[in-house]
């Protein structure tokens, strides 16, 4: 119920249901945001919240601009009484270490009235000290002595450009994103572990546009374009984490090799430690949007009318982590063992995802009416796979034969929102949406 545009275009990756971008974007690009949502027009695909992303584009003058930010744990404050620390409440093991922002912008003519570019340049980033949690620690009650406290920090970078042409009643556009980002410890604000239990995950991620906007009369409007989400990551272990050397069987591991640092739980306590659940692992997922879309306004009516093609694939691939089980233990006692199905591949594809729409406007008066209708298409599959052989299992393959019922979706659906200014002053509107 969540999609993200850029320039009226796709911006959601394959990863989450659709609606994850796996790009964290650079603000400063942007000249306008606009939210649509409720029971939403023909235009989105489903309700939700809506959100396109206005390019900045540059202009016939040069201009520049710079943005800097700084804060460390010296720059807090604290409310915090002795009461509350007589309970064990302490802050002060917790908290802000540092965070920071640096984003440098510029614009303006390549050829003055005719071409026209925009970049920036960010680079930003936090870490906080996570409280009562600390390296080396297998129980949560104590603290190893000399430990060193975890810290949850992450830094991302941002690179953007834009290039913008006016050829005639044809305005062209080409823009490319790119934004990697490393987090230290995935998933560690959710506390339930020691750092080392953490994996790191480093992504790439990327956005390739190009857009052409034709003015056809004094009330049609012709847009076409191309979009490209790129996202790329990986689970990588703590540089203390020991490596496996053995992925057999025990009794066949070769003299000096072992299964290096096992995962383990305590299931009394709900705490991980000595090393992640599964590392080396790589995510891939790009995404492809086709858009064009033709726009009739004439003030009291509107009307536009859509195609929309995307496709892409999501592949993760899982290899087999040290010993291939998870350790579990009950206050430090052995209780059990989880084996995993590693080495796994995981291979799904959007083979086509088609999307066909009207939207209409009518003002009457005080009251706006918004009919619509939507086409959509789905088409998924499961590629052909083959997971190698682990620990516990042999080599699996998957073949189209295996998989039965794959998504393949086809529906209509009708679009209708009503708006009524109640005193004709543009304040207090009352409105009906549905779909």
């Amino acid at each position: 119920d969540f999609q993200l545009k850029i320039d009226g275009m796709h911006a959601n990756n394959s990863f989450g249901e659709g609606w994850y971008n796996g790009i964290y974007h650079n603000e400063a690009i942007f000249q306008e945001m606009s939210y649509t949502v409720s029971g939403g027009s023909a235009e989105n695909q489903a309700a939700g919240v809506s959100v396109n992303m206005i390019p900045r584009t540059g202009g016939n003058t040069m201009a520049y601009e710079f943005l800097g930010t700084f804060s460390n744990n010296t720059l807090q404050a604290e409310n915090v009484h002795d009461e509350l620390r007589a309970r064990g409440f302490n802050p002060s093991s917790g908290g802000l270490d540092h965070l920071w922002d640096m984003n440098g912008n510029v614009g303006g003519p390549i050829i003055r009235d005719r071409l026209w570019f925009f970049g920036s340049l960010r680079y930003w980033g936090f870490a906080e000290n996570v409280p009562n949690v600390f390296w080396g620690q297998s129980d949560p009650r104590v603290i190893p002595p000399g430990a060193d406290q975890a810290s949850d920090d992450t830094n991302l970078k941002s690179g953007d450009l834009r290039l913008t042409s006016q050829l005639g009643q044809t305005r062209l556009t080409g823009a490319y994103s790119y934004g990697p980002r490393w987090r230290r410890h995935f998933g560690i604000e959710n506390r339930g572990g020691a750092p080392e239990s953490f994996a790191q995950y480093p992504n790439d991620a990327s956005v390739t546009q190009v857009k052409s906007t034709t003015t056809l009369s004094n009330n049609m409007l012709l847009e076409a374009g191309f979009s490209r989400i790129w996202w790329y990551a990986i689970h990588e272990k703590q540089p203390v984490t020991v490596k496996a050397t053995c992925f057999v069987a025990f009794n066949q591991c070769p003299a000096g090799t072992n299964y290096g640092d096992i995962r383990k739980r305590d299931l009394t306590n709900a705490w991980n430690y000595n090393a992640p659940t599964t590392f080396d692992s790589t995510f891939a997922s790009p995404r492809n949007s086709y858009m064009t879309t033709l726009s009739y306004v004439s003030g009291g009516h509107n009307m536009k009318a859509g195609f929309m093609f995307d496709n892409g694939y999501r592949t993760i691939v899982t290899p087999m982590n040290n010993g291939g089980l998870q350790q579990q233990y009950r206050l430090g006692v052995p209780d059990s063992v989880v084996l995993q199905t590693v080495p796994s591949v995981q291979d799904t594809s959007i083979d086509r995802e088609i999307g066909v729409y009207i939207q209409d406007s009518w003002t009457l008066g005080r009251a706006t009416f918004n009919p619509g209708l939507r086409f959509e298409h789905i088409k998924g599959s499961v590629r052909d796979q083959t997971a190698p052989a682990g620990r516990f299992l042999p080599e699996r393959v998957f073949t189209q034969a295996d998989y039965v019922d794959v998504p393949s979706f086809t529906d209509i659906s009708p679009r209708f929102g009503a708006a009524y200014d109640l005193f004709g002053n543009g304040k207090t509107a009352l409105k009906f949406n549905f779909g």
